[in-house]
């Protein structure tokens, strides 16, 4: 064999490594960060990943403290596939409640994956993006999430063909634009309405749940577009997914949705087009 074949070999083994790998850096993971001199301790944090392109991923964080407090980011990163490590930044808040005593500071994680047959986990450190007086510069912080199973040797794989295939439309950019907690032990349902924001032009849209079809390609007016869902059909963290089917005269399509909740009530302006969907989270508490 040439030397040229035996490059050819080796870089197609190398890609085919690189893409598993950076595939295992998606997903939804559950996270610890260690106490650090001037920060609380979050009892829960949650890392959101999704692919933008082949070195790039986008998504959200998510840090649950006592007493009901939170902080909800979006994230912009990047993938290293010959290190592979990650560096995800919170580039924008989504909703945050510390209380008066405390200060919110977006920050940047910094983290390498390992993998075994069962578990992948995200180890590293979180920075916080501007210095914050009398407090710590880097948190320690570890993720976990459990890795996909391979398919054994006698078990026959699925064909792309048997692979459910998502619609075009949702294979666009998640855009979280608002996040929405909701407490399963005081509401049963949650009632949406949604209507034009602004001139009424035309637009069309269609809505999702998850992958969940609930709205198909309907005008949105002055007139509410209402759907009721069961707080019983939530995952721990569901997106309800507000989709351009066309953009009207004044582009792009948006769309003011009222959520309401027993006594709780939440006006969320929304803003899609042809290559990002308007994403609402839905995280259970």
């Amino acid at each position: 064999m040439n030397i040229l074949k035996t490059f050819v070999l080796f870089y197609s083994f190398y890609l085919s490594f690189a893409e598993v790998k950076a595939q295992d850096f998606l997903g939804t993971w559950e996270g610890k960060n260690e106490y650090s001199f001037g920060w609380m301790q979050p009892l829960r944090v949650v890392l959101e990943l999704y692919s933008e392109t082949d070195s790039t991923v986008y998504g959200a964080s998510h840090l649950y403290y006592k007493n009901n407090k939170y902080e909800h980011y979006n994230l912009s990163g990047t993938i290293d596939k010959v290190s592979q490590t990650i560096r995800a930044s919170e580039v924008s808040e989504l909703s945050i409640n510390l209380g008066i005593l405390h200060q919110n500071s977006a920050g940047t994680y910094y983290l390498k994956l390992n993998c075994n047959d069962t578990l992948c986990t995200l180890d590293g450190k979180w920075k916080v993006n501007k210095p914050v007086m009398m407090a710590a510069r880097s948190i320690n912080t570890y993720f976990w999430k459990s890795k996909a199973k391979k398919v054994e040797e006698n078990q026959v794989p699925v064909t792309a063909t048997e692979k459910p295939v998502l619609p075009e439309e949702l294979q666009r950019v998640q855009d979280i634009q608002s996040l929405v907690e909701v407490d399963s032990k005081k509401t049963d349902s949650i009632h949406i309405r949604i209507y034009d924001n602004g001139d009424i032009d035309g637009d069309f849209i269609s809505l999702y749940l998850d992958d969940s079809i609930l709205v198909h390609k309907q005008k949105i007016t002055t007139d509410p577009i209402a759907i009721d869902i069961a707080t019983a059909q939530l995952g721990s963290i569901s997106k309800l997914k507000l989709i351009a089917e066309s953009l009207g005269t004044i582009p792009p399509c948006t769309a003011l949705m009222i959520v309401s909740m027993g006594k709780k009530r939440y006006e969320i302006n929304l803003s899609s087009d042809f290559k990002k969907n308007a994403v609402v989270e839905f995280f259970l508490k």
